[in-house]
């Protein structure tokens, strides 16, 4: 593998900058027509180092690391077109402007040939093969699926919590997914703590993840559900967030912003209340003798053994039985109301999660 290195002081009236450019070249693979980091025939990798050296005594430094790919752009979320005298110059302006995650060079212009990207390409697949064309993104960690375009797996580091493999779904989190009996939802508390099942099927993502998660900014929360009926519904939480372990991960703040089910009923009923398994009493009742996740399946946060509870004992849609058989499978009351028919059971529903900025 060759290098070549380059570099290059810049000197102004204010600021030094010193830019390293390290050239890899690698072997000839291809994807889609697309040269991307890991299958690439060319990666270019900019160290941009700038020291920002005010008139004041205050110093400001600055540092910008970025992955490159070859005659390819992101076709989307442009912020700010510029004109630049070179890829370096198109990469100090993306360093140095707020929220610029990524930026497209293109060799043949003259004039805006530097566009700053809001977002960052998850993968090869969004990209979109352009000759004399040059993308490159940053480096950096990401917290969450904020600033990602795509869909796929990324790893993240989540503060208080560290590295986690999680899904992004075009700016979403997903951090469960459910859409037939395959994948076994009545499991332990210590099973629903760390996690189960493949992010890239079904899935839960694990309470300790999703507490440290929810505790490091404010995140909306999406839930999109399909009814045994066929009909698509969403109910979107502008606030959710849950407490700790010892506080059983109880839901600490539940905001409802929008839906189109056809009543509210049971959407905030989960705010307040603590986590639930079979091997857990908290959600015991002595009415009944039993946890709700006994006679419900699945961990959930249970009030009256439910309304809303997607973990629950998934149920075959052509088989359905009677009603009171229906209200203890993975359901949402919201969708039909009061009354639970084949239009409140669910046989899929995905919860996602988004930073609010």
């Amino acid at each position: 593998m060759g290098i070549d290195n380059i570099e290059k002081v810049y000197k102004t009236h204010s600021f030094d900058i010193v830019v390293g450019w390290h050239l890899y070249k690698s072997s000839r693979q291809q994807s889609s027509g697309v040269d991307f980091i890991p299958r690439q025939k060319m990666l270019f990798k900019i160290f941009l180092f700038t020291f920002l050296e005010l008139f004041t005594t205050q110093q400001n430094v600055k540092y910008a690391f970025f992955d490159g790919t070859k005659d390819a752009i992101l076709p989307s979320s442009t912020m700010k077109k510029v004109t630049a005298e070179s890829t370096i110059s198109c990469a100090l302006q993306c360093s140095q402007t707020k929220e610029c995650r990524s930026w497209n060079y293109y060799k043949t212009r003259n004039i805006e040939n530097c566009v700053l990207n809001s977002l960052k390409a998850l993968n090869s697949d969004i990209l979109v093969r352009h000759d004399g064309g040059i993308y490159y993104q940053d480096d950096k960690d990401e917290m969450d699926c904020n600033d990602i375009d795509g869909a796929g797996m990324l790893p993240i580091k989540i503060a208080g919590f560290g590295t986690k493999e999680v899904y992004c779904d075009n700016g979403w989190l997903v951090l469960m997914r459910r859409y037939d009996n395959s994948m076994k939802f009545n499991r332990s508390w210590n099973e629903y703590k760390i996690g189960f099942g493949d992010p890239r099927l079904q899935f839960w993502m694990g309470n300790e993840a999703l507490y440290a998660l929810t505790n490091q900014g404010d995140y909306s929360m999406l839930v999109d559900m399909l009814s045994c009926n066929g009909n698509y519904y969403y109910v979107k939480w502008n606030v959710f967030r849950i407490k700790n372990e010892t506080m059983k991960y109880a839901v600490d703040a539940l905001n409802l912003e929008s839906y189109n089910t056809t009543s509210t009923t049971g959407l905030l009923e989960i705010r307040g209340r603590p986590f639930g398994t079979t091997d857990d009493t908290s959600a015991y009742s002595g009415y009944l003798n039993e946890t709700c996740a006994e006679r419900h399946g699945g961990g959930w946060w249970f009030s009256w053994c439910t309304n809303f509870h997607l973990t629950g004992n998934y149920l075959d849609c052509n088989n359905t039985g009677n009603i009171p058989n229906m209200q203890k499978k993975m359901k949402c009351v919201a969708t039909t109301g009061i009354n639970c028919d084949l239009g409140c059971v669910l046989q899929a529903a995905t919860m996602k999660l988004r930073r609010k900025n």
